[in-house]
C-alpha cells in the first residue's frame, strides 16, 4: 500500500490584490510542485483594469512560475468557461472576482470526477470574501465594516454556490478595525 499523497491540480480565476496575494502564498507552499499543482490562472482582462478597484494582473507572475495564463472579461461566456473545463481542475478558486460563477463553471471539478456532490474532500470550488461570512455578503465588504462603525472583520474561506457569498464556511481569520481604520489601511 502507496503512503504517498494524492496529486491535486487547481484552476485559479482571480483580477484583485485578495486573489494575488492567495495565489503567491499557495505557490509558496512546500506542497506546490510535488502533490500540488495549478493547471490554469484566468486573470481579469485589462482592458477592466480601470472600471476595478484593486485590479492586479498576475499573469507574468504566473506564467514565470510555469503556471498557463488566460485573459478574460467574464468567467460566465463559453469560451471562459470552456478554458477553465479543458484545465481539468480538481479544485477550482475563485478570489477577487466581481461576479457570481453559474452553475457550469461551479460544476467543473465535480464533472471530472463524475460526482454527484458539487463539493467533497477530493474536489469543489472555494471563494474568498472580506469578511467573517455570513456578515457582511455582497459587495465592498471593507467600506461596509468601516462605515457600519465594526470594530472587527476578517477574511472567509467557503465553499462557492450560485447565490452571492453563501456556501459552506471552510475557516475565517479575524481582523481588528481600529477607529482611524480607512479602507485602504
Amino acid at each position: 500500500m502507496s503512503t504517498q499523497p494524492s496529486s491535486a491540480t487547481f484552476a485559479f480565476v482571480t483580477g484583485h490584490e485578495l486573489g494575488e496575494a492567495t495565489f503567491r502564498a499557495i505557490l509558496g507552499l512546500p506542497e506546490y510542485g510535488t502533490t500540488l499543482s495549478c493547471s490554469l490562472l484566468v486573470c481579469l482582462d485589462q482592458a477592466k483594469s480601470n472600471i476595478t478597484v484593486g485590479y492586479t494582473d498576475l499573469g507574468p507572475f504566473a506564467a514565470r512560475s510555469g503556471v498557463p495564463v488566460e485573459y478574460v472579461r467574464s468567467i460566465k461566456t463559453e469560451a471562459a468557461q470552456n478554458l477553465l473545463c479543458e484545465s481539468g481542475p480538481d479544485y477550482l478558486l475563485i478570489v477577487g472576482w466581481s461576479e457570481l460563477a453559474p452553475h457550469a463553471v461551479l460544476d467543473i471539478p465535480k464533472s471530472k470526477h463524475r460526482g454527484v456532490a458539487r463539493h467533497t474532500a477530493s474536489y469543489g470550488c472555494i471563494g474568498m470574501h472580506q469578511t467573517l461570512l455570513p456578515e457582511g455578503r455582497g459587495r465592498a465588504p471593507i467600506p461596509w465594516a468601516i462605515i457600519k462603525g465594526l470594530n472587527r472583520t476578517g477574511v472567509t474561506a467557503f465553499l462557492l454556490e450560485e447565490a452571492a457569498d453563501a456556501g459552506g464556511i471552510i475557516d475565517q481569520f479575524q481582523i481588528s478595525i481600529e477607529p482611524a481604520e480607512t479602507a485602504t489601511t
